[in-house]
């Protein structure tokens, strides 16, 4: 509970829904548009999903994460994006 966590590729939340029912507040960045809008249906009452429907290599992270510090970072990338990222 009240982790920041910053995940890229959510896909269909699996993940995400386990992060927020723990207690994370998560800023989830999907690429693809109809996945990132169906990640909305699991916002919680109080505003803990922030979705960003984006490249994570087009975006700037510190404009997303704002003043947030001691962020923890989770993906499911193929290999070859991981050292842009």
């Amino acid at each position: 509970p009240g982790d920041i966590v910053l995940e890229i590729g959510p896909g269909p939340g699996a993940l995400t829904e386990a992060l927020l029912d723990a207690g994370a507040t998560v800023f989830a960045v999907e690429k693809d548009a109809v996945l990132a809008q169906a990640l909305e249906r699991l916002q919680t009452q109080d505003q803990r999903l922030h979705v960003y429907n984006s490249d994570i290599l087009e975006v700037s992270v510190e404009a997303l994460l704002g003043d947030h510090q001691n962020v923890k970072l989770i993906a499911n990338l193929p290999y070859h994006l991981t050292t842009p990222i």
